[in-house]
C-alpha cells in the first residue's frame, strides 16, 4: 500500500540523495518481487538505518521497516519514527520480561500484511561487522506463520535481500542492492509437517537465499584477516555483480594470493587540480563539523556511514541555502547565487571521486 503524499515526497528526496551519496548504486533483480500479494523482505545488515533506507527507496514496494525498541522513547521520537514507518521490535538486550511485548507486535504485523502492507525486517537481530554473516533470529517466520494461520487463502512471499559494499565508511562508495528469487511460504508449509519443520524451514530457505547475494564471512578469529586480504587484493570491476564475484574469489583464496600492485594517480596532480581546491575550499566548513560529530559522539563504527548520509541530507542543503543567500548579498544576482548553490556540491563530489582514485 502505498504511503501518504508528504512520505512519498520525503522518500524520493531521500532517493535522489542516494543517487549523489553513492558513486554507484546498482539495483539488480527488481523483477524477483512479485507485484501482488503481502511481501516480507529480509535483507542483510551491515550499515545501520542506511540498509533499511536503501531498500525502502530502492525497492517497487513501500515496505514498513522493523527497528529495535530501544530506539522509541517517549513523545516526539516515537511519531517521528512511526511516522516514517518504522515500528518496534523487542530484543534479549532490552530484557527477558519485554519480550513478551513481542506477541503482540507479531499479531500485528500479521494483520499489516493482511492489509497489503509490506514488511522490512532484519532478521541478523543487528548491524553487523564488514561483511559479517550472522544467524537469522525466527521472529520473521513466526510472523509469517502466524499470518498463514489467520489468512490461509492470501499467499505471502519472503524476498531475500543482499547489501553489498564495497566501502563501508566512506562517502562516494558504491554498493549493489541485490533482490533474491522469491520464497513462497505457503510452498514450505505445505513440505513441512510439523510446527519446528515449518519454523526451521522458512529460517534455512531465507538464509540460504540470502548467501547468495552478498558476502558473509564467518566472525571467528580469522575475520579480521579475511577482510584485509580482500582489501589488498581486490581487483578492481565497473558493474558490482561482477564485483561481488570478484571478491568472492579473492576470499576463496585465502591465504595464498601473491601481493599486488595497486596503480595510483599522481599526487601531484591532484594537489595542483583546481576543481580539488575549490571542491574542499567551498565544503571544509559542513566537512569538519561531521568528521568532529562523528569522532566525538560515534563509537559503533557501522553508524559512521549512516550518519554521513543524514549529515548530507538534512544539514548541507541548509548550509548551501545559507552559502547562496550571503553571495546573493554581496552579489545581488539571483542566477549567480542560484549558480553558486549548484557549484558547492557538484565540485565537492567530484573532488571526493578524484582524491579516491
Amino acid at each position: 500500500m502505498a504511503p501518504k503524499l508528504p512520505l512519498r515526497l520525503l522518500r524520493g528526496y531521500a532517493s535522489f540523495a542516494l543517487n549523489l551519496f553513492f558513486k554507484r548504486l546498482q539495483i539488480h533483480n527488481v523483477k524477483a518481487i512479485p507485484e501482488k500479494g503481502p511481501v516480507i523482505f529480509v535483507p542483510n545488515h551491515q550499515n545501520a538505518f542506511l540498509d533499511a533506507i536503501i531498500v525502502i527507496c530502492k525497492s517497487p514496494r513501500h515496505p514498513w521497516s522493523i527497528a529495535r525498541a530501544s530506539v522509541f522513547k517517549e513523545g516526539l521520537a516515537t511519531k517521528i519514527l512511526l511516522g516514517i514507518r518504522i515500528k518496534p521490535v523487542f530484543r534479549v538486550r532490552d530484557g527477558w520480561s519485554t519480550l513478551r511485548n513481542n506477541d503482540a507486535i507479531l499479531r500485528e504485523w500479521a494483520e499489516m500484511l493482511a492489509q497489503e502492507e509490506d514488511i522490512q525486517i532484519f532478521a541478523e537481530g543487528n548491524h553487523n561487522d564488514p561483511y559479517a554473516g550472522g544467524t537469522l533470529q525466527k521472529g520473521f517466520a513466526r510472523m509469517a506463520i502466524l499470518f498463514k494461520e489467520k489468512y490461509p487463502d492470501v499467499p505471502l512471499t519472503i524476498v531475500p535481500v543482499g547489501l553489498h559494499y564495497d566501502d563501508h565508511y566512506t562517502f562516494r562508495s558504491r554498493v549493489l542492492l541485490n533482490f533474491g528469487e522469491a520464497i513462497s511460504v505457503d510452498k514450505i508449509l505445505e513440505q513441512s509437517p510439523t510446527d519446528r519443520e515449518k519454523l526451521d524451514g522458512i529460517v534455512d530457505a531465507t538464509h540460504a537465499g540470502m548467501k547468495r547475494l552478498a558476502i558473509a564471512i564467518n566472525p571467528d578469529e580469522t575475520y579480521k584477516a579475511k577482510v584485509d586480504f580482500l582489501r589488498q587484493h581486490r581487483v578492481y570491476k565497473k558493474d558490482m555483480l561482477e564485483q561481488l564475484e570478484a571478491d568472492r574469489k579473492v576470499l576463496a583464496a585465502y591465504p595464498n594470493l601473491p601481493p599486488v600492485s595497486v596503480k595510483k594517480s599522481s599526487v601531484f596532480w591532484k594537489v595542483i587540480n583546481p576543481i580539488v581546491w575549490l571542491g574542499v575550499l567551498t565544503n571544509i566548513i559542513p566537512y569538519r563539523l561531521m568528521n568532529g560529530f562523528l569522532k566525538a559522539k560515534i563509537k559503533d563504527p557501522q553508524w559512521i556511514l549512516s550518519i554521513k548520509f543524514a549529515f548530507g541530507l538534512f544539514v548541507l542543503p541548509f548550509y548551501y541555502l545559507i552559502a547562496m543567500v550571503v553571495f546573493y548579498l554581496v552579489v545581488p544576482n539571483v542566477i549567480a547565487a542560484i549558480g553558486v548553490g549548484i557549484l558547492m556540491p557538484l565540485t565537492g563530489i567530484l573532488a571526493t571521486d578524484f582524491l579516491k582514485k
